[in-house]
């Protein structure tokens, strides 16, 4: 487990970052990352696991204390993360106790500079709540919404990536949507996460983008056409060789729980029906 967690670290810093950092910083991050845990009093003994975790700001103090000059730059790097604009999403322990049969976590209040971080972050507390040995028995399903914010980074497409493959030996399944489908395509992590998947649902495609979306799921002309001209709810799902147009018929309550549209929310406020 404390092993699971360093790693998690070094994928979480090199989000925080928008890149890799150099081979010395990373290495001084690993000890920095096992300095701080061990000051914590964990340990690799379960026993110890229960103990309060380090913060982000244990973890840059240990930086900017080591000798190495790789690891004071690095400090340097984080500093906006631990003292600065972008700290509050780091300045204490979580208070978040995921439990329940619908978990949401929103992050439709994280400004756009925090949005990758913190999906990043409500992954990994999803994964180890599929990859509890309690939970193994139990069918579960894990829903990403707005993918893209993760698969325009290396480090979070990655992370994507694995989850995507392990979700199944786990007893869950990953549903992964994003209205930016030539962003999850671009890279070919995108192109991994898309061909893993057993099933595909395309909805209206923009014409700059059905070139892209035609070829990455070898769609033919009849297709093409019909994701252009798509009303709302119309689409076409795809099933390994299987494939059907199809059209989603809400009732008014399925409706009002799922619409975003500005008119009809606020007609909600105002206690009308739709």
């Amino acid at each position: 487990v404390l092993t699971r967690r360093g790693l998690f670290l070094h994928t979480l810093i090199a989000v925080v970052l928008g890149q890799q950092p150099p081979p010395a910083e990373r290495a001084s991050l690993d000890r920095a990352i096992l300095g701080v845990y061990r000051a914590a009093g964990i340990t690799a003994d379960p026993a110890t696991h229960h103990r309060p975790a380090p913060l982000l700001r244990d973890l840059a103090d240990r930086l900017h204390a080591d000798d190495d000059l790789a690891a004071v730059q690095l400090a340097a790097r984080l500093a906006p993360w631990v003292h600065g604009s972008f700290s509050n999403l780091f300045d204490g322990p979580s208070t978040a106790r995921p439990d329940g049969h619908l978990v949401v976590w929103s992050l439709r209040h994280l400004p756009d500079e925090l949005r990758a971080v913190g999906t990043l972050l409500a992954l990994d507390a999803i994964w180890r709540q599929v990859d509890a040995p309690s939970e193994l028995a139990t069918r579960q399903l894990v829903v990403v919404d707005e993918a893209w914010l993760l698969m325009r980074d290396g480090e979070g497409a990655r992370f994507l990536f694995r989850m995507s493959k392990a979700a199944r030996k786990r007893h869950a399944g990953l549903t992964v949507i994003t209205q930016d489908v030539a962003d999850v395509l671009g890279t070919d992590l995108g192109h991994a996460v898309v061909a893993n998947a057993a099933t595909q649902v395309l909805l209206k495609q923009a014409p700059q983008a059905i070139d892209a979306v035609g070829d990455a799921f070898g769609l033919t002309a009849g297709e093409r056409r019909l994701l252009l001209a798509a009303r709302v709810g119309t689409g076409l799902l795809i099933s390994g060789a299987n494939r059907t147009s199809f059209d989603a018929i809400a009732s008014n309550t399925e409706h009002q729980l799922c619409t975003t549209r500005p008119t009809d929310l606020a007609d909600l406020d105002e206690g009308d029906d739709l």
